[in-house]
């Protein structure tokens, strides 16, 4: 599913209640990016092509593009604007959900064999 990042920001804004946050487009692109290479990396993938710009597409599954990035760019968004307590609590949504995109796909055997 594509989105434009401009969607993701006014998404990420209006989950954190703050009606004119339009002076942080800047930032609020790198945001974007930062969040969407982190989950880009998460997945196991490389060559993430940054965006420059909020009419820029990303390209993610449905859940990733409209769930969790918000979070991770509303956490990012909350932190410039020195708001901590919102900062704080969307970081941990985001880690929260970004954490199932992380699959175990084999459980070794840790206990020791041999004498003691």
């Amino acid at each position: 599913m594509k989105r434009r990042a401009q969607e993701i920001i006014l998404q990420a804004n209006n989950m954190l209640g703050y009606e004119n946050a339009a002076e942080l487009t800047k930032q609020a692109v790198a945001a974007v990016n930062t969040i969407a290479m982190d989950i880009y990396y998460t997945l196991g993938l490389t060559g993430y092509k940054m965006i420059t710009g909020v009419n820029d597409e990303l390209e993610f599954d449905e859940e990733i593009i409209n769930d969790i990035i918000p979070h991770g760019v509303a956490s990012l968004i909350a932190e410039m604007m020195d708001d901590g307590d919102k900062q704080q609590l969307y970081a941990a949504y985001y880690n929260r959900k970004r954490a199932k995109l992380t699959k175990i796909t084999e459980i070794k055997d840790t206990l020791p064999i041999g004498e003691y």
